[in-house]
C-alpha cells in the first residue's frame, strides 16, 4: 500500500495542474433565446490559479516561470490584455455574451474564429457576423464585440526524449489530460436550475512553432509569437455535457437530428429525424462557421439533419458528466472523427490532443458561452454567474 502512494505521489510530479476560475457575473433585463442580444452581461475579476510539479511550468509571459500564476493579481483587468510585448495579445472582454465556434476552423491560423447571430423568435438565428478578434475597437453593443476570453499560457515541458525508445526531438509527444476536480459551476449565490453552467466551452490552441526548453523570453517569443504563427491542433472542453434544466428540456427539444446522430446519442427512437433527449443525456453542439456568416441566416437553428444548414459543423469535443470530478480525461483533437465520441456504440478511435516533449509551447486557451447549445438561452443567463476551474496534467492514469 505504502509502495503504491509512493508511485502515485512520484506520478503527480510530473503533472501540470492548470486552475484557472473566474466568476461572471449576468444582471439580466431582457429575454432572448441565444441571449446574444442582451448587454448587460458582465465580468468580475479573473481569478484563478496554474500549479504546476517538476517536469512542468507555466507562464504567462515567457519571463516569469513558476509552479503558480495566480490571476486574481490582476485587479484591473484591461492589465492582462498585454504581459509582453509592445502590443495587446490576449482577449479580455467586458461583457461575456454567447458566440460559436468549432474550433477546426482555427487550425492553420493565428486565432479561433467566433461567430454570433441574433435569435428572433426561438428557432430563427439572424444577422449572423464573425466576431472581432484582437484590437478590437467595437463596444458590447456592437454585434461584432468579441465577448470571449482568448489568454496565451506559455508551457515548459521538461519530459526527456526517450532516445532509446526512438522519439527523436521535435517529434517526441505526450498527451495532455483534463484533471480531476475539474468543474463549471453557477457562482455562490446564483442559481443552477437555469442551467448556466451547462453553456460554456474551454478550448486549447497550441501553436506549431515550439521554442528550446531552455530559451530566454526573447528567444521564446520570438519562436512562438508574432506574424505567421499558426495553431497546429486544437481541444475543446464541454463540461456538465449530460445535464438540461427541466425547463430546456421543455421548451428547447425540437430538434431534427440526422439518423447517425440519433443513434449515436438518444435513447429515444427518431421518427421523421424528431426525438427528445432526456435531462441525462449528452447531446452534440452544432457549430457556427464562415459558411454560416456567409448564409447570413437559419430558419430553424436546430434543424441538424446535415444537409438542410450544411454550414453547421459538429462541435469535437471532450464532453464530461456533471458532478464527474473525480477521473482524469483524455484531451482530444478537434480532428477526432465525429463517431469516435459517440456516446451509444462509438467507432474509430479519438485523436489526443498531444505536447511535445523537452520544448516551450504556446498554448491560447479560449473560453466561452456556446451560443447554438439548446442549453444557452434567455433562462440561462438569470443564473447569477459562473465559476470555471479547470486542471491539466500529464501521465496520469486515466479514469
Amino acid at each position: 500500500m505504502e509502495e503504491n502512494k509512493q508511485k502515485n505521489s512520484r506520478r503527480r510530479l510530473n503533472s501540470l495542474i492548470l486552475l484557472v476560475a473566474f466568476t461572471a457575473i449576468m444582471l439580466i433585463v431582457s429575454t432572448y433565446a441565444w441571449f446574444s442580444t442582451q448587454r448587460n452581461v458582465t465580468i468580475s475579476n479573473l481569478v484563478g490559479t496554474v500549479k504546476v510539479a517538476e517536469g512542468l511550468e507555466i507562464s504567462l509571459d515567457a519571463d516569469k516561470w513558476s509552479q503558480e500564476v495566480d490571476f486574481s493579481q490582476y485587479s484591473d483587468q484591461t492589465t492582462l490584455k498585454q504581459l509582453y510585448g509592445s502590443a495587446e495579445h490576449n482577449i479580455i472582454p467586458t461583457e461575456l455574451l454567447p458566440v460559436s465556434s468549432n474550433g477546426a476552423e482555427g487550425i492553420e491560423k493565428a486565432e479561433i474564429p467566433f461567430y454570433r447571430g441574433v435569435n428572433e423568435d426561438t428557432k430563427k438565428l439572424n444577422s449572423i457576423v464573425t466576431v472581432d478578434g484582437l484590437n478590437s475597437s467595437t463596444t458590447a453593443t456592437d454585434a461584432k464585440y468579441p465577448g470571449y476570453y482568448a489568454i496565451d499560457l506559455f508551457l515548459r515541458n521538461s519530459s526527456r526524449i526517450n532516445t532509446e525508445g526512438g522519439e527523436e526531438q521535435g517529434t517526441a509527444k505526450e498527451t495532455l489530460q483534463l484533471s480531476s476536480g475539474s468543474t463549471v459551476a453557477v457562482k455562490a449565490g446564483g442559481s443552477d436550475t437555469t442551467g448556466l453552467q451547462n453553456t460554456p466551452r474551454v478550448a486549447f490552441a497550441m501553436f506549431k512553432d515550439t521554442a528550446a526548453v531552455d530559451a530566454l523570453q526573447d528567444a521564446t517569443l520570438a519562436a512562438t509569437t508574432g506574424e505567421g504563427k499558426t495553431i497546429e491542433d486544437v481541444a475543446i472542453w464541454e463540461p456538465n455535457s449530460n445535464a438540461h434544466v427541466p425547463y430546456i428540456v421543455t421548451n428547447y427539444n425540437d430538434i431534427t437530428w440526422k439518423d447517425a446522430d440519433a443513434t449515436g446519442y438518444l435513447a429515444a427512437t427518431a421518427v421523421a429525424g424528431k426525438a427528445k433527449y432526456t435531462a441525462t443525456e449528452k447531446i452534440p453542439t452544432y457549430a457556427l462557421t464562415a459558411d454560416s456568416a456567409t448564409a447570413a441566416s437559419f430558419t430553424d437553428l436546430y434543424n441538424w439533419d446535415g444537409t438542410t444548414n450544411e454550414s453547421l459543423k459538429k462541435q469535437i469535443s471532450l464532453q464530461t458528466d456533471a458532478g464527474d470530478t473525480a477521473a482524469v480525461k483524455n484531451l482530444i483533437s478537434v480532428s477526432s472523427p465525429e463517431t469516435a465520441i459517440y456516446t451509444k456504440n462509438p467507432t474509430g478511435d479519438v485523436k489526443q490532443f498531444q505536447i511535445k516533449k523537452n520544448t516551450i509551447i504556446r498554448l491560447r486557451m479560449y473560453v466561452w458561452l456556446e451560443g447554438q447549445d439548446p442549453d444557452c438561452v434567455n433562462y440561462a443567463s438569470h443564473g447569477g454567474g459562473i465559476e470555471v476551474d479547470v486542471g491539466l496534467c500529464k501521465g496520469e492514469v486515466v479514469g
